[in-house]
């Protein structure tokens, strides 16, 4: 089955199309007296714990069963689920004037207040009355007073424990409560019939159990609760597994049945907004709106459009919006929140993800963001309880001890804080790393652990590695393997990314049964990039990861032989992979951030550089003390020219890691550009007492000095940053210029010579991103004179 859009074929096949894209027509026309389902768009994959894109970018995410949730309290399905009271009533519920209270109560142009009232009277009148029960617990339910309808449906329990419309009932309040285990609990005890396999599926996809809730769902259709929510629960738990065929098929059907909505438009936004199409997404969204104003689901959606691009304030606006058709909607409290913390409103952000905590218990990235949100305003204890609750919730994710002994240490708490940090490495051995959540974002903090990124050969320590010349790297706890510790020593050099340091303890390791462990087989791999032997460093990897296909780390040290070898897609994979493995880990954003930055500098394309800023930003949602995302936020910033927002992110940084050469050289290269040069020739000169053996600090210096026509010093720095590193091309360049002004012609024409000979090199080498995008440009690419 086709049909054409816009003159162009399409294919109903789950999102696909030959040529743009589609999305499949998935809803008919729905009765005003229902509500639509809530869609989302078609990720083959989701993330867990965090906010970083899916395949790369962030979309629109599957949401969770809220939204069924609250069309189903404005709306005559909720009477339809029950089983309905087909039993026998006790005497008095035949009573006239019971009877005539419950009509006047189940009358929907009378006020909640009227109705309630009469329910009650007929509940004082026959305490047996099972529609007066059924009656006032759904109008609650409609109402959101759900404290009310489960003190009610309990009270019905005790008198009639057995009755399948309370039962029922007492599900819904426990989903629209964020408790589906305790809703599947109610439901074992019914007996399955159509609407009641709905119900388990609603349950089961609350709780992200996506194979139990296509066969939930799937039973429900099958034996004949033929409704379009149904149908299209089912093929959007078809498409979460990937059941191509299934998914074709359902969507047939459902197109045959339900031909006309005003969904298509949402239909074909998700569709465009998974392919950052933003413009067509947000014409389809507002067509939707034109269609019908009060449509759930489609100011979420174009809040997370001006989320993705970074407008959070119209982001916000949208999700107030949201809130406010939609009470219950944890996600949009949820991502309301986040967007006041990108805005530096942490304050008012708090509220928002509190209430997002209450409305969906069951999402991981709720507590990331809650417990980073309390950090940053000092507010401990009450993160260090919203973390418990979270490893009350998850009890097989590594991520929150992990992150909870971090709290801790900050607590001064030490004893405590290693019992959690040696069960999150227990729970990483086990592999039992996977999200509670479908989703993106997307997992709490592993600050600062994890693998190490060393930097290419010939490079600087720089945020491109984990740490920085000078400083070792911050001991804290994370999760990881150890095999013995003979391979302590390499570990040091790799975190220092020192590389000959690191080459020389490899070539220590002759024990032969370390040659066998997958952890050494890592570590080789990390040696082996650093050498630049990319074949051999990916077979080594590769052959760890096959052997602990659940360790994350693995899959990052893919990551960075792919990102040094400028194989940037391949890396975003890997990484992407990681964070799946190990929500929460900061470094799998940090360093998709630092692929989509070398995508810039490799096609001189700004909107590179805008998405590695947008994973920088993750990166400090998952670790306020991250400094070397806050660090490449400057870097960005400095690229697209916006030098004072640049500097107050260099600043930040260097309050995090005060002591950091690399950070200090750079906040002096920007202190020039902005016509600082006392400030600049300060930063360089302490960034030279704390690193010695970095000859970008010399070169710097040289330059400025120069610069400022002091040629004898300028002179003496430039020697000493070629002497460090014969390949530095732009040292040769500046020195012959200096031997020039200082006459000494014989000099600058050898320097010439070594600049040409170095330049060649260079274009062979691994180069430091950060320094071959932020390089001044008389130094890196004027021409000799």
């Amino acid at each position: 089955m086709t049909w054409t859009r816009n003159g162009e074929q399409v294919i109903p096949e789950l999102g696909i199309i030959e040529g743009q894209i589609y999305t499949s027509r998935l809803l008919g026309t729905v009765s005003r007296r229902f509500c639509g389902f809530r869609v989302w768009p078609w990720h083959a994959k989701v993330d867990r714990m965090s906010f970083h894109p899916v395949g790369c970018e962030s979309g629109l995410k599957r949401v969770a069963a809220a939204w069924l949730l609250s069309c189903l309290r404005s709306s005559a399905l909720l009477m339809l689920i029950a089983p309905g009271a087909a039993f026998a009533q006790s005497s008095c519920a035949q009573d006239p004037g019971v009877q005539k209270l419950i009509q006047a109560g189940s009358d929907t142009h009378r006020s909640y207040q009227e109705r309630k009232h009469d329910y009650g009277e007929a509940l004082r009148l026959c305490r047996q009355s099972t529609l007066a029960y059924d009656g006032l617990s759904v109008l609650l339910i409609q109402h959101q007073d759900d404290e009310a309808a489960l003190q009610l449906i309990q009270a019905g329990l005790k008198v009639m424990p057995n009755d399948p419309s309370l039962t029922a009932n007492l599900a819904m309040v426990e989903l629209s409560a964020g408790r589906p285990k305790q809703a599947l609990q109610a439901l074992t005890k019914l007996q399955s019939t159509a609407k009641v396999e709905f119900y388990r599926g609603l349950a089961y996809r609350a709780l992200r159990d996506d194979r139990a809730a296509q066969k939930s769902f799937s039973m429900s259709f099958e034996m004949g609760y033929e409704d379009p929510y149904v149908l299209y629960a089912l093929i959007e738990q078809d498409h979460a597994l990937g059941d191509r065929e299934a998914g074709l098929e359902h969507f047939s059907i459902f197109s045959e049945r339900y031909p006309n909505s005003p969904w298509l438009h949402v239909l074909l936004g998700n569709a465009y907004a998974s392919r950052h199409d933003v413009a067509n997404a947000e014409a389809e969204y507002k067509q939707s709106l034109d269609l019908d104003p009060d449509l759930p689901m489609v100011h979420y959606a174009l809040g997370r459009l001006a989320f993705d691009r970074g407008d959070y304030l119209s982001a916000g606006e949208e999700f107030r919006k949201e809130i406010e058709l939609d009470p219950p909607f944890g996600e949009a409290y949820l991502y309301l929140g986040v967007a006041l913390r990108r805005e530096g409103k942490n304050a008012d952000a708090l509220p928002f993800l509190e209430k997002a905590a209450e409305r969906d218990p069951n999402f991981a990235l709720t507590y990331t963001q809650l417990a980073a949100t309390q950090i940053q305003l000092q507010k401990l204890e009450e993160a260090l309880r919203t973390l418990q609750v979270a490893k009350q919730h998850f009890p097989d994710e590594a991520a929150f001890p992990a992150q909870l002994s971090n709290l801790l240490y900050r607590l001064g708490r030490q004893e405590e804080a290693k019992k959690e940090s040696a069960l999150a490495e227990t729970l990483s051995k086990k592999g039992n790393l996977q999200g509670h959540d479908a989703s993106d974002p997307h997992t709490s903090q592993l600050a600062g652990g994890g693998q190490v990124a060393a930097p290419a050969p010939g490079m600087a320590s720089s945020p491109f590695s984990s740490s920085s010349r000078g400083e070792e790297r911050e001991e804290r706890p994370t999760v990881e393997v150890h095999v013995d510790s003979e391979l302590d020593p390499l570990k040091k050099c790799l975190a220092r990314a020192e590389k000959q340091c690191a080459i020389d303890a490899f070539s220590k390791l002759q024990d032969p049964k370390l040659k066998d462990q997958p952890e050494y087989l890592d570590l080789s791999a990390q040696v082996m990039s650093l050498e630049g032997k990319k074949t051999e460093a990916l077979a080594a990897i590769d052959q760890a990861i096959k052997m602990e296909p659940k360790q994350a780390t693995y899959l990052m040290t893919e990551g960075q032989i792919y990102q040094r070898s400028h194989d940037q897609n391949r890396a975003i994979q890997s990484f992407l992979e990681a964070a799946q493995l190990q929500p929460g880990w900061v470094e799998p954003a940090y360093s998709l951030g630092m692929s989509f930055f070398m995508l810039g500098n490799e096609d001189n394309d700004t909107e590179y550089y805008d998405r590695g800023a947008r994973h920088f930003k993750v990166a400090l949602e998952l670790d306020p003390n991250c400094h070397k995302a806050e660090f490449m936020l400057g870097v960005v910033d400095a690229m697209e020219n916006h030098l004072d927002k640049a500097k107050q992110h260099f600043e930040t940084a260097l309050k995090m890691s005060p002591q950091n050469p690399y950070y200090l050289i750079h906040y002096g290269i920007l202190l020039k550009q902005l016509g600082d040069t006392d400030g600049a020739l300060r930063e360089m000169k302490i960034a030279e007492t704390l690193d010695q053996s970095n000859p970008l600090t010399y070169f710097n210096l040289g330059l400025l000095e120069s610069q400022l026509q002091e040629y004898a010093a300028a002179r003496k720095q430039l020697e000493t940053a070629v002497q460090l590193d014969s390949n530095l091309a732009a040292a040769y360049y500046c020195l012959g210029g200096v031997y020039h002004h200082l006459g000494l012609a014989d000099l600058s024409r050898a320097a010439y010579l070594k600049f040409q000979e170095a330049k060649a090199r260079e274009q062979q080498e691994q180069t430091d991103p950060v320094e071959a995008a932020f390089s001044s440009s008389d130094s890196r690419t004027s021409t000799p004179k």
